[in-house]
């Protein structure tokens, strides 16, 4: 939970680091979470947040004998990709809050968490605006790419 808070507020923040590339240390479990692709079926709240800003990439591991006290996991490096262009802060935060709500029930459709984020008339066109972007009415958060995301929510802005 720590190291997913660190990287979303640093990457969400208005603060833009000068190097193209910054680079994180985590757990090995969290850093993995980082790096999941849409193709494993298991994105994340904070996969998703991440790869909005840029490309994650392991770089390697560092033993849990390189500190005291020794943890009972090892670390891992990745490095940030960030994307050069960064989308205005209004969209970045209409993204978060559908995400989050999507992201909300684990267990649950996407199409109910998103219920929580629309409006009544939004509600109703969410059937048509999954099949529009060839998304099943069981589909759930953890199986969206960014680019579906994005897709999604300029649906539900329009």
């Amino acid at each position: 939970v720590f190291t997913s808070r660190c990287i979303s507020w640093h990457m969400k923040s208005s603060f833009r680091p000068t190097a193209s590339s910054p680079a994180a240390i985590s757990r090995s479990n969290s850093a993995m979470w980082v790096l999941r692709r849409v193709s494993s079926s298991s994105m994340s709240l904070l996969s998703v947040s991440v790869q909005y800003y840029g490309i994650p990439e392991y770089l390697f591991t560092v033993p849990s004998s390189s500190f005291w006290p020794v943890p009972k996991v090892d670390s891992a490096v990745i490095a940030i990709k960030l994307h050069s262009r960064r989308l205005p802060e209004a969209a970045a935060l209409e993204f978060f809050r559908v995400v989050k709500a999507g992201f909300a029930n684990r267990r649950k459709l996407l199409i109910k968490n998103l219920k929580a984020v629309v409006d009544k008339d939004m509600q109703v066109r969410l059937p048509d605006i999954f099949r529009k972007l060839g998304l099943s009415s069981t589909a759930r958060a953890q199986e969206l790419s960014v680019q579906k995301w994005k897709e999604l929510i300029t649906l539900l802005v329009e």
